[in-house]
């Protein structure tokens, strides 16, 4: 009996320093890049046009006062009018946030920047919508605590972050450098989960986690949207999907598209579903074009749909995928798959991998494994 449980120790063990081995390599081979230019000037696209019935924040209504004098006035206006304008200026607001209610639009001019201010706590939200219904958050520029945050402890200090709410529009966004996630969206405390959220023409870059987790959503729209940079605690990627446990939650008629990953630390777009196993149905639907990564340590990332998921249904669908420089383009684990979930593969290029002897052999191979309906998948290994 002894022999066997150390035994288990020992593989247990093992696998521990493995997994943490795994996530130091990826550290000490990533280094961080700008987003080019080009690449900002071809997803970002702000608005300046404005209600003409919005209520507009002056700057002499905020300056010389305490952040937390300046958060209670924000706080203020944005539960007495449903139309707000913020100053043209930067405003560092308490590690409390804002909350946005029914029906509020919420409104950044060109140099308009909500700034948090440093703190010690595992999780906050610069801007929280939660149980709440027809949202617009336009043209926002926030900026996180990563590089003073005074705690070492934690994941979830996030820019936005989205849970139990419907209609929600976030558009024309540069969110970076936040304790957790860029853009969070998942089920509020009253175990209700998200639905009809869009994600428009923004950039989200540099945040310690992930660029955008998904959790529980259904009706999701992801459209031109850049997520670089993730770097710091796991599971850094750019774009996650992964719900959280089975119970009430949803991933459904999600929409990816126009997307671009980025120098992401682990990986530019993980699915992994694994966790919504149990004996209820399920109905998974992911439709992805026109998504490309470049330079993050993988490309994309499958694992979710084990041989005990017999309740998933549904389909991933990949359209037109480039995934350029990366250690290891495509990943696909711990998938046996089951007959009622199809995944389905058409137009896509691997270039220029950092392991040069990804072929499209081996790309072809690696999708055999996963039962997937394949069309013209290719690799460039020059």
């Amino acid at each position: 009996m002894f022999n066997k449980n150390l035994k288990l120790l020992i593989i247990f063990l093992s696998l521990a320093v493995s997994a943490c081995a795994q996530k130091i390599d990826v550290l000490k081979v990533y280094k961080q890049k700008d987003v080019p230019k080009s690449v900002i000037a071809q997803y970002l696209k702000r608005t300046d046009i404005y209600p003409n019935d919005i209520h507009k924040i002056l700057e002499k209504d905020i300056l010389n006062k305490s952040v937390v004098d300046v958060t209670k006035i924000l706080q203020d206006r944005i539960n007495s009018f449903s139309k707000i304008l913020l100053p043209n200026i930067p405003i560092t607001i308490s590690k409390d946030g804002l909350k946005l209610n029914n029906g509020q639009e919420l409104y950044f001019q060109p140099n308009s920047i909500l700034k948090i201010e440093a703190n010690h706590k595992d999780g906050y939200q610069l801007l929280s919508i939660q149980d709440v219904n027809n949202v617009k958050v336009i043209n926002p520029n926030l900026e996180g605590d990563r590089k003073g945050h005074l705690g070492k402890t934690g994941e979830h200090g996030h820019g936005i972050s989205i849970n139990g709410s419907s209609n929600v529009i976030v558009t024309g966004f540069q969110i970076s450098d936040f304790w957790g996630d860029g853009i969070y969206v998942g089920m509020s405390n009253n175990k209700k989960g998200s639905v009809s959220i869009k994600l428009l023409n923004g950039i989200i870059n540099n945040n310690r986690r992930n660029g955008i987790s998904v959790t529980n959503v259904e009706d999701l729209l992801i459209d031109h949207v850049v997520c670089a940079n993730s770097n710091g605690t796991m599971p850094m990627f750019g774009l996650d999907i992964e719900p959280n446990w089975s119970n009430n939650h949803k991933i459904k008629n999600v929409r990816i598209y126009n997307f671009f990953t980025y120098n992401n630390a682990n990986g530019g777009m993980m699915v992994a579903v694994h966790k919504m196993a149990g004996n209820e149905k399920k109905n998974i639907s992911i439709d992805v074009k026109n998504y490309k990564d470049e330079m993050s340590y993988h490309g994309f990332f499958f694992g979710g749909i084990p041989k005990n998921f017999n309740s998933a249904q549904g389909f991933l669908n990949l359209t037109n995928i480039v995934l350029e420089k990366n250690q290891i383009p495509i990943k696909l684990r711990g998938n046996q798959y089951v007959n009622s979930f199809k995944f389905n593969v058409v137009d896509l290029k691997v270039v220029n991998p950092v392991n040069k002897n990804y072929s499209t052999l081996q790309v072809n191979k690696i999708f055999k494994t996963s039962k997937a309906v394949i069309n013209n998948v290719r690799s460039n290994s020059n």
